[in-house]
């Protein structure tokens, strides 16, 4: 069941993926030596854990190692940054994440990535 909830979210990002991936160059300063990994759309278990209990969407590959990143697809014609804090089912937050990270070492994005898809 958890890795059928998994497959459902790794469509969000795949019919975006081919429109993303010039700003995630130019963001993320790829080429060079840098390589976008994207967890979303990995199969591997590994992967499907940095997402899931992590919220890393993707890791930066780059000759001093990896750079955990997170990534977000909203759809609005607002240009807002929010951080989930409650979700009605108690299930851990990418706030909640985030803060657990930096108190215990455990692995946390350190970089944020928003795109926003208008209706319009």
């Amino acid at each position: 069941m958890v890795n059928q909830a998994y497959q459902q979210s790794k469509k969000k990002i795949e019919p975006f993926y081919g429109q993303l991936e010039p700003h995630f160059k130019d963001a993320f300063k790829l080429g060079a030596g840098r390589e976008l990994i994207l967890t979303e759309l990995s199969d591997s278990p590994f992967c499907q854990n940095l997402d899931r209990n992590w919220g890393i969407d993707g890791l930066i590959r780059h000759n001093n190692g990896l750079t955990p990143v997170a990534i977000r697809i909203l759809f609005t014609d607002y240009k807002t940054f929010t951080i989930r804090n409650h979700r009605s089912t108690g299930a851990k937050t990418e706030f909640d994440k985030l803060v657990e990270g930096l108190e215990t070492g455990t692995p946390y994005p350190e970089l944020y990535f928003t795109a926003y898809v208008s209706g319009g």
